[in-house]
């Protein structure tokens, strides 16, 4: 199986659904979730589909062609900076981190301040 070409980090509701779109939108998708219900449920209805749920955060990096497109789909605060933490010392320069929820904006500037030297792109 080859590498995905979009990836989604936080599979509930909205993330799940939005990876449908973009995958029914003709782009493969890689999903991850910490909530292993949400991941199984995400597989389960995404069967048929060219939507792969990896089983860890590393798994998924992996999966994703680069540059690496990640959309986050958690809560806004702490719920974004803790994946930020986990994902940024396993993505390169280039790499796009999307934050698809509805953060602050000074959280964000800061945000973009923290991650600006590694060369990933944040939005």
């Amino acid at each position: 199986m080859g590498l995905q070409a979009f990836g989604i980090v936080g599979l509930g509701v909205m993330g799940h659904k939005l990876a449908l779109n973009v995958e029914r939108n003709g782009y493969s998708v890689a999903g991850f979730d910490v909530d292993s219900s949400r991941s199984e449920s995400a597989c389960q209805k995404s069967e048929g589909k060219n939507i792969r749920v990896m089983p860890s955060l590393s798994d998924f990096v992996q999966a994703l062609e680069t540059p690496r497109k990640i959309l986050m789909m958690v809560p806004a605060g702490d719920s974004v900076d803790a994946v930020i933490r986990e994902i940024q010392p396993l993505l390169s320069s280039g790499d796009i981190l999307i934050d698809g929820g509805n953060s602050y904006f000074r959280d964000t500037n800061r945000r973009i301040r923290d991650i600006q030297e590694s060369g990933i792109v944040y939005v």
